[in-house]
């Protein structure tokens, strides 16, 4: 079951990169990511973990018994000493493995230009020199090789080999990036705890999560609607392939909608090229869907 940490603010997160993905294709659960990159995070247009769920979709994933919210004591304070010299240990170990691999390809690199180390050796103590000069192409260079003062001279693969390989030194450790954690990895199970999540705990919340649920059995997609002024974009789906095609707003059917609002509601939609649909509940508590789209006047 998918892990999804609930905030004291009550923001459900998700830090594990294999539940996010498995949310996504699996249950259509989008979410948005709101953490930095481990190589670039002093930038803000490409996001990382973790996943930061809407309160409909945390409350879809637990009814569906896909996800469990918790919280866990250990992230509300200090880390111990153990966990330090664990984190330490860790650092320790990933950047040997790092150096280890970059020893192993520069050693690559060099066995893979062998013949070209070697004819340049053989070039230098033969008394050949390499000259550029001007081709007929502007900006271009042709090699020119002067006339060799000796016939041949044998060179010795081998040791040529092995003064190359001499030369590599490994990188300092403080060059060597280590991956900053999305997911605590010494996390004790004692330490769990469920949350008491209480959405929707209000009329408004409980017709946001009817609509939000009803468009998701559909088979849609659904994100947050609100750089649009509504509620929920519906996607037909993966928004990393598709736009949206809803731009759904739930409304009081008791609050008033004066007809400039609806003017206002048409010309957004028809300057995102979405429909507008509202969706309020009826007598009866069921969901009522109306879509708004303009009308040329004959």
């Amino acid at each position: 079951m998918i892990e999804i940490i609930v905030t004291e603010e009550g923001i459900p997160l998700i830090f594990n990169a294999e539940d996010w993905l498995k949310l996504r294709e699996e249950h259509r659960i989008v979410g948005s990511l709101v953490g930095c990159l481990a190589q670039t995070p002093y930038q803000d247009h490409f996001k990382g973990l973790p996943l930061a769920l809407l309160p409909e979709e945390a409350t879809l994933l637990r009814e569906n018994n896909v996800a469990r919210l918790i919280n866990h004591a250990s992230l509300l304070k200090s880390p111990s000493s153990d966990v330090k010299a664990e984190y330490d240990k860790y650092c320790e170990k990933i950047c040997d493995e790092q150096i280890e691999c970059l020893m192993e390809e520069r050693k690559r690199q060099i066995t893979g230009n062998l013949d070209n180390i070697v004819a340049g050796k053989q070039r230098k103590l033969m008394g050949l020199k390499t000259k550029k000069k001007k081709g007929k192409s502007k900006g271009k260079c042709d090699e020119q090789i002067s006339t060799p003062t000796e016939t041949t001279v044998t060179i010795d693969r081998n040791k040529v080999l092995e003064e190359e390989l001499s030369k590599v030194k490994p990188p300092p450790k403080s060059a060597i990036c280590v991956q900053i954690f999305t997911a605590h990895p010494w996390l004790k199970s004692e330490e769990l705890s469920d949350v008491k999540w209480n959405f929707p705990s209000s009329p408004t919340e409980l017709l946001r999560y009817n609509v939000f649920r009803h468009f998701w059995q559909k088979g849609y997609f659904l994100t947050s609607g609100m750089k649009y002024g509504g509620d929920f974009l519906v996607y037909p789906g993966d928004p990393f392939q598709f736009h949206a095609y809803f731009v759904v707003i739930c409304i009081d059917k008791n609050a008033p909608l004066r007809p400039v609002d609806l003017a206002a509601l048409g010309r957004l939609g028809t300057a995102a090229r979405k429909s507008i649909v509202l969706a309020y509940e009826g007598n009866n508590k069921e969901i009522n869907y109306q879509t708004l789209k303009w009308s040329p006047i004959k």
